[in-house]
């Protein structure tokens, strides 16, 4: 069913999102990104299965706090499993546009209880086929939201990357059709 990505929906979600819960998204988008860049990858998925965990606890009313970023550990094998492909997939030409929304719907679908890296990636393609357009314009659109704060001497990217990661939580969210009440309370 197409039509289902909302770019605006996306950006203002991240940026709501953001200036709601300041400390978790801040320190959430800097533990993913260090994380993930001290161990040459290897920490992404869990660490942002655990981020969106957060989200997922913001959606049912709770407050993500920090120590959700590292509660994902145990979905360490799929979750590697879904950035690895996806890193192997984006070095194909061209291939690299369509990977970003199919891995942050495969680690969502990990974060709401998938234990299976290759299920989550083969159910996060159904669902973000029949919207793969908008699905990859709102990708594009959100890591130029995320790398604006780079022109700012580069702190301006505190701001910026946790809205970009918090839009990413949503367009996965819209992709498989989960994008409800909650969200639309938060944004």
């Amino acid at each position: 069913m197409a039509g289902k990505v909302d770019i605006g929906a996306c950006v203002s979600f991240g940026w709501n999102r953001f200036k709601n819960n300041v400390v978790y998204y801040l320190v959430g988008s800097l533990v993913v990104g260090v994380g993930a860049g001290l161990t040459f990858g290897l920490l992404a998925g869990p660490l942002l299965v655990g981020y969106f965990k957060g989200m997922i606890k913001e959606d049912s009313g709770g407050k993500a706090e920090i120590g959700d970023i590292f509660s994902a550990f145990d979905k360490f094998v799929p979750s590697l499993i879904v950035v690895l492909l996806c890193v192997v997939v984006s070095m194909i030409p061209l291939a690299g546009l369509l990977v970003g929304p199919l891995m942050m719907t495969g680690i969502y679908l990990i974060a709401k209880g998938e234990n299976d890296g290759m299920a989550a990636l083969k159910n996060g393609f159904e669902a973000y086929k029949s919207d793969l357009l908008m699905g990859v314009l709102c990708s594009i659109v959100l890591s130029i939201v995320g790398s604006l704060g780079a022109i700012a001497c580069g702190v301006g990217m505190l701001a910026t990357l946790p809205i970009a990661m918090a839009g990413n939580f949503l367009l996965a969210q819209q992709l498989v059709g989960d994008a409800g009440k909650a969200n639309l309370r938060a944004a």
